[in-house]
């Protein structure tokens, strides 16, 4: 089990999402400047693999397709008429903090 982890570890860091994925584990999100590169990185994912290593290709493939949907669908709102902003953000960074303070956060950076 650890070496099919680690080979498809290997197949993702391959892909050039290493950095966003490491961004993602320190910072706690990916914000929407780094979106086109994260984009650009999840559009060059295969779909030349098998067993657990094609579940983790097709995880990648939903991600990228989700981020398109959102980011440039005309009926979300939008106050500037440009591509939506869109952060994602790691649910344990979240899921630590007190609810009141996860409230404020969220308030303070997204309202």
């Amino acid at each position: 089990m650890v070496h099919k982890a680690h080979h498809i570890s290997y197949h993702i860091y391959k892909q050039g999402l290493k950095n966003h994925a490491v961004t993602m584990f320190e910072v706690g999100k990916l914000n929407d400047e780094t979106m086109d590169s994260f984009i650009s990185e999840l559009e060059k994912v295969g779909s030349d693999a098998e067993g657990e290593a094609q579940r983790y290709f097709d995880h990648a493939i939903t991600l990228r397709d989700t981020v398109l949907f959102l980011r440039h669908n005309d009926k979300l709102p939008s106050t500037s008429g440009q591509l939506l902003g869109l952060d994602l953000i790691r649910c344990e960074s979240l899921l630590g903090l007190d609810p009141q303070v996860c409230r404020k956060l969220l308030n303070k950076n997204y309202e």
